[in-house]
């Protein structure tokens, strides 16, 4: 009996166990999935804030940031089985003693910059605890259209992760990234295509984690087998990037693993910390207290006052038009005939001012008429919505008339409807910088090269400034360095064949001739007591010196004491073959000392040498040439003796005088090169 009630005590505690584990979302870590392990870049604090909302049992917003994919379209149900649908019922299942409000934020057809523009309406005005975004594959087409830097892209994706830390620092972002069919070999090589890389620097600047769902799915296509395969996963809309619900269920299946390794199969403290704030990596964001204006009865009745035309308050569902802005009502300003003369004038206060606008099917508008404060009226072609219409003006209160102009492909009924406007101040810009930089030296970054100059760089001087400034580095293209490349490498008997190529950037400018060897001399050394090498002089057929690059030596014996010894020289780079040639050692080399006139005679006196040498030779001359006809030599046989007497020379003449060494060695007379010669006058 106790021991009933004992296994009913146990049973009963596991059953509470696990009603608490179902509610909570398991507060306890279990093993963790890594199947899509690849494709998800966790950084940061991942959803830790998100996790400790959901422990506290309360209410957690989610909004969906993105576009037609992030919205649905191609699904059978946008709501049920898109990778939001999903993922939206993915936390209403697993934790249902919270309410989970999954907020649509997605319109299609947009990219980060109408993110930009619409961030505060749609999204930091639900204060999200999670948002989920998704731009980058509009941020592509977006720019097939218009011819904007990469960077911009990156500027538009940090004003939304920027403003929405300010705003909500302990919301949680995450980065998801869609593909198309022409970036299914991008993602197969595990690249994104650039404007997503765009995204992720900012991603990797601010720590938020992204889901590289789209790569996830490319991984399915077949190498090479793209176009037979994509329908298998997407829907067939002529668009190639919005998946059906097999497509949607892989995009769902890899941010899945990723939520319940965060918020399931983890061991988080229930903890909520604010997201730090880094640097700024752009120098300036798209916001600036952007104003959204609704276009409603009183703004057309306005318009009408300002001169606008035939421009109606009407609903969607009048129009039969479909309402790709739901975010911003039910109503706008409507025409309906694509001939009708019609224009709509606003008064707003601002810097900037652009327009939400919608037409019927592929009807769409092509360019606008604006006229801004009745100055000279301008065209601008339809941009990605929003369309800015005016930008760069002085700020304070402007009126700008507006004129649509339809393709004109479009029919005569086609339909169009003004639904917002969105005012700018670009003086509240958010800016990396809050002061004018100063530059100090700059210092040459060392990339100049033959075909062009290279840069130079300063740093701001204002401190803890980060700022630096790149300018062309006028004056420092380099002078081409031309080598000679052997195509037939020169020997002792033949001229070789080469191509002079500049060693710096490899521009080719003749072929030369490479003139054979024609000479090889050693010269000789003198006895220092060390084993010694001679110094070689290689000469071409045209007396020009061939560098010692060109070859290398190889001395025989010890090459210390006098004698005669071999070098063999080895040719390389533009010559090929050898030589060997033969150098001495000679005694080492003396001097006059000093020299001392007297009658008829001069004293000298030696610097003595006894190492290596038997005796010294003095030559005296009266031509400091020492021509045969005028030079005498005296012998002096001993090392030792370092004095000697010239006699019988002329009175009142000037002679000049060397000494040099000698010595026998194996039979043969070794001599020493003269010395330097002093001169004196006899008395």
């Amino acid at each position: 009996m106790k021991f009933r009630k004992a296994i009913s005590l146990v049973l009963a505690l596991v059953i509470v166990f696990s009603v608490e584990v179902c509610s909570l979302g398991s507060v306890f870590a279990t093993s963790q999935t890594n199947q899509y392990q690849k494709y998800i870049y966790k950084r940061g604090q991942d959803l830790k804030n998100t996790y400790a909302k959901l422990s506290a049992g309360d209410e957690l917003n989610i909004v969906y940031f993105g576009g037609s994919v992030t919205n649905g379209t191609g699904a059978t149900n946008a709501q049920t089985d898109s990778w939001r649908g999903l993922v939206g019922q993915w936390f209403v299942d697993n934790f249902n003693n919270v309410t989970i409000n999954n907020i649509n934020s997605a319109i299609g057809a947009t990219g980060s910059k109408f993110g930009a523009y619409r961030l505060n309406h749609d999204v930091i005005a639900h204060k999200p605890d999670l948002v989920f975004v998704e731009f980058a594959i509009n941020d592509y087409y977006d720019n097939q259209g218009e011819d904007i830097p990469l960077a911009e892209y990156g500027m538009r994706f940090e004003t939304i992760v920027r403003n929405i830390r300010k705003e909500l620092p302990l919301c949680d972002i995450v980065t998801v990234y869609t593909t198309e069919i022409s970036h299914v070999n991008t993602n197969q090589a595990g690249e994104l295509h650039d404007e997503a890389k765009e995204h992720e620097k900012i991603c990797v600047a601010y720590n938020i984690p992204s889901i590289h769902i789209g790569r996830a799915l490319a991984d399915k296509i077949t190498v090479g087998k793209a176009q037979q395969e994509w329908p298998e996963y997407f829907y067939d809309d002529g668009t190639n990037v919005h998946p059906n619900n097999k497509g949607y269920k892989i995009y769902f299946d890899a941010i899945k693993e990723y939520l319940e390794n965060c918020l399931i199969n983890s061991s988080y403290d229930g903890s909520a910390k604010n997201h730090t704030l880094p640097k700024m990596v752009n120098e300036y964001l798209l916001d600036g207290n952007i104003e959204v204006i609704d276009v409603d009865e009183a703004l057309v009745t306005k318009s009408q006052e300002l001169g606008g035309k035939n421009l109606k308050l009407k609903h969607y569902s009048e129009m039969n038009i479909g309402n790709p802005f739901r975010t911003f009502g039910d109503d706008g300003a409507a025409s309906i005939e694509k001939n009708e003369s019609v224009s709509f004038a606003l008064e707003f206060t601002g810097t900037e001012i652009a327009i939400l606008e919608t037409c019927e099917n592929d009807n769409k508008v092509e360019y606008y008429s604006i006229k801004v404060d009745n100055q000279e009226e301008k065209s601008v072609a339809r941009q990605m919505t929003p369309t800015v219409l005016a930008t760069g003006l002085e700020y304070g209160k402007h009126t700008v008339i507006i004129r649509p102009y339809f393709a004109n492909s479009a029919k005569d009924n086609s339909k169009f409807l003004i639904k917002a406007f969105f005012v700018r101040d670009d003086r509240a810009v958010t800016a990396k910088y809050d002061h004018e930089h100063v530059y100090g030296n700059y210092i040459s970054d060392k990339n100049a090269s033959c075909v062009k100059n290279g840069t130079k760089t300063a740093k701001c001087c204002i401190k803890n400034c980060d700022k630096f400034k790149t300018v062309v580095d006028l004056g420092s293209k380099l002078t081409h360095k031309f080598v000679v490349v052997p195509t037939k490498k020169a020997t002792l008997y033949k001229n070789g064949k080469g191509e002079k190529i500049c060693s710096l950037c490899g521009r080719f400018d003749d072929v030369v001739t490479i003139k054979k060897i024609k000479s090889v001399k050693a010269n000789d050394c003198h006895y220092n007591g060390k084993v010694q090498t001679p110094k070689v002089t290689v000469k071409d057929s045209a007396g020009k010196t061939v560098s010692s690059k060109y070859y290398t030596l190889k001395c025989y014996g010890k090459r210390k004491n006098l004698g005669s010894y071999k070098v063999k020289v080895t040719f390389k780079g533009n010559y090929s073959g050898s030589k060997t040639v033969k150098f001495k050692i000679n005694p080492p080399k003396s001097s006059i000392k000093k020299l001392t006139a007297a009658k008829k005679s001069l004293k000298v006196k030696i610097t003595k040498k006894t190492k290596q040498v038997k005796g010294y030779e003095i030559q005296y001359s009266t031509s400091k040439k020492f021509s045969k006809s005028t030079t005498k030599i005296l012998t002096v046989s001993s090392n030792k003796k370092t004095t000697a007497t010239l006699k019988g020379l002329k009175s009142k003449k000037k002679y000049y005088v060397r000494v040099r060494t000698y010595k026998t060695s194996s039979g043969k007379k070794y001599y020493s090169a003269w010395s330097g010669y002093k001169s004196k006058k006899t008395k």
